[in-house]
């Protein structure tokens, strides 16, 4: 049965971790994340046309991608995403030193009015995304 790998790479090739990609051909759809390499395989495909899109935070992707999977093939296809919004690190502790306990949420408010919000890890680390 043919297969496809999927990679989902920024504009200078780097591997883009937690893209969502979703994979569709007439009935079929499959969908999953991608991984530290920016790599997802879906195996067991009908040979036909398959139609990819990535979503991630922070990144835009072109139109959907079409690629052609045949008979006992092994495709590979790859998505670009260009960045267009940037994250802040940091950690939150209290006045007295002490850090926030697991739960606790970093809200960022835009001069437009949008709201960022990220969980504080148990580290008291957060990351705020699409900034």
């Amino acid at each position: 049965m043919p297969k496809l790998d999927i990679y989902v790479v920024d504009t200078n090739g780097n591997p883009l971790e937690g893209a969502f990609v979703s994979c569709s051909a007439g009935s079929e759809f499959m969908k999953d994340v991608t991984n530290e390499a920016g790599l997802i395989k879906f195996s067991d495909l009908n040979p036909q046309t398959y139609y990819l899109t990535a979503i991630l935070k922070e990144y835009q992707f072109g139109k959907a991608s079409a690629v052609t999977v045949s008979d006992e093939q092994h495709a590979k296809a790859t998505i670009k995403g260009e960045r267009v919004a940037f994250s802040v690190f940091g950690a939150l502790q209290s006045i007295q030193g002490q850090k926030y306990s697991e739960g606790s949420h970093v809200i960022a408010v835009g001069a437009d009015k949008t709201i960022e919000k990220a969980k504080v890890n148990p580290d008291g680390s957060f990351r705020l995304m699409g900034l």
